[in-house]
């Protein structure tokens, strides 16, 4: 039997990179694990992001014969990763590693933005590589709470979501930036909505693309591409199984046959 990939999320934004994966390795094997009852970590101390992310790998590594995990959370790879890889049997990747060399790439007026959520945006963690690798781009940054919310909800296309989007994004149009990094996996599912306030001449950076990137050379390199003809499916939650396989449907594109629910207590004895 061919081995898992792992990947987790406080919630349904870790879906954009499962999306991509499901496109780009569509041989792999996945389970997929949010946290939904204790969402969102954007919002929680560095030292809860921890103890919550450590609970959810130990319950991957106990219960699946996974190969990689992916950290598909922008807040637990800014907070929890470097602990996580320390202390994990198989390699863990987040969305975060690729992504400055990409602004790089793309910014002409060496003025970038970067929307996310509290806890992401507090670290610094992006403005850090990014100042690391061109010490001339000035980075702007901006807290965007209420997308998560929206996006759990499925309001990606409501007109409520818009009048926010514009309330949260005028500072950063001002700002004149000409690249904006999506520093959440839920924002990218608020793209085509970001991108009409912000307009067409500004490059949206989705973390998840980069963060494929990195899985697809890390599997090539070990040898450990999966051919598997019927990949397995796996969807685990803490609350809210119908809720999540509602959105997760509508976002994926493809049927969620079954979200299994995962007591809280359970993952805490782990």
């Amino acid at each position: 039997m061919s081995q898992l990939i792992g990947l987790f999320d406080s919630g349904v934004g870790g879906l954009t990179v499962l999306k991509h994966m499901i496109k780009e390795l569509p041989a792999e094997k996945t389970v997929y694990f949010g946290d939904v009852g204790r969402a969102p970590y954007g919002a929680r101390s560095p030292e809860v992001i921890l103890r919550y992310s450590q609970q959810v790998v130990r319950f991957l590594l106990e219960n699946f014969d996974v190969k990689l995990l992916v950290a598909a959370c922008n807040t637990i790879t800014a907070r929890a990763l470097p602990h996580l890889a320390k202390s994990s049997p198989i390699p863990i990747l987040g969305v975060i590693n690729r992504v400055p060399q990409k602004v790089v790439e793309s910014t002409r007026n060496k003025r970038v933005g970067v929307i996310g959520a509290h806890s992401t945006i507090a670290s610094g963690v992006y403005q850090t590589l990014i100042k690391q690798l061109d010490p001339q781009i000035e980075v702007f940054a901006q807290e965007c709470g209420l997308f998560m919310p929206l996006v759990e909800e499925g309001w990606q296309n409501e007109s409520a979501t818009k009048i926010i989007a514009e309330s949260y994004l005028g500072l950063l149009k001002y700002s004149r930036i000409d690249t904006l990094i999506l520093a959440c996996t839920h924002y990218p599912i608020l793209k085509s909505v970001i991108a009409e306030v912000m307009g067409d001449e500004i490059t949206l950076i989705d973390p998840a693309v980069e963060c494929l990137k990195e899985v697809k050379e890390y599997l090539a390199a070990n040898h450990l591409l999966s051919t598997t003809q019927k990949p397995d499916r796996l969807f685990y939650v803490t609350d809210r199984p119908d809720a999540f396989r509602l959105v997760g449907e509508r976002y994926l594109d493809r049927k969620i046959n079954n979200v299994a629910l995962v007591a809280i207590e359970t993952l805490e004895k782990c």
